[in-house]
């Protein structure tokens, strides 16, 4: 005996062997619950069914035909409204290339006398120490708000001195700019 068969053989002590399955009978006769029409009957349902079918039929045809001839107006409505928004936006394209173009016909020209005018300025040595001045208050005031809000400082007396200092440079600034600017100014010589 092999070992397979062995263990075929041999199961849990006192299991009983499974019953076979119930085979099932072929008969012309129905048994059981099974509803069983006259022959007459049926052949009456199965004329009313063929003609709710054809009526289904027939109204499933009805209703594509409705169904298409709205898909064919949605369609149209669909290509019409299309033709509006592509139209809407050659318009606008057009509309926004003339105002580019206007734009850049003006600014083009302002930008040449403003560079002519900058240009001229930058010979002035008052007017590069008072950009140099500018961009150097700009980062200290950056490091001063900086600071500021890393020591946590909101005494008003700080801020009050700072305040004070900044507004006397501005004045000096201003003064000295007033009294320099005319000595190098060499637009009247230009």
């Amino acid at each position: 005996m092999s070992y397979a068969e062995a263990a075929a053989s041999s199961g849990p002590a006192g299991a009983k062997k499974i019953p076979s399955p119930p085979q099932v009978e072929t008969t012309i006769e129905p048994k059981g619950n099974v509803e069983v029409v006259p022959e007459e009957e049926f052949e009456k349902l199965k004329k009313d069914a063929k003609v709710k079918v054809n009526e289904l039929k027939k109204d499933a045809k009805e209703k594509k035909e409705q169904l298409s001839k709205k898909a064919k107006e949605w369609e149209d409505e669909g290509a019409s409204f299309l033709k509006k928004v592509w139209d809407q936006i050659v318009l606008t394209a057009s509309q926004t290339k003339e105002l580019v173009y206007s734009f850049t016909s003006n600014i083009v020209p302002q930008t040449q006398v403003a560079a002519d005018r900058a240009l001229v300025e930058l010979q002035n040595p008052v007017v590069v120490v008072q950009g140099l001045l500018g961009i150097t208050a700009a980062i200290a005031g950056y490091f001063g708000i900086k600071e500021c809000h890393r020591i946590h400082s909101e005494s008003k007396l700080v801020i009050g001195v700072h305040a004070a200092i900044i507004t006397g440079l501005i004045t000096a600034d201003s003064f000295f700019f007033n009294k320099y600017y005319p000595v190098y100014d060499k637009k009247g010589t230009i």
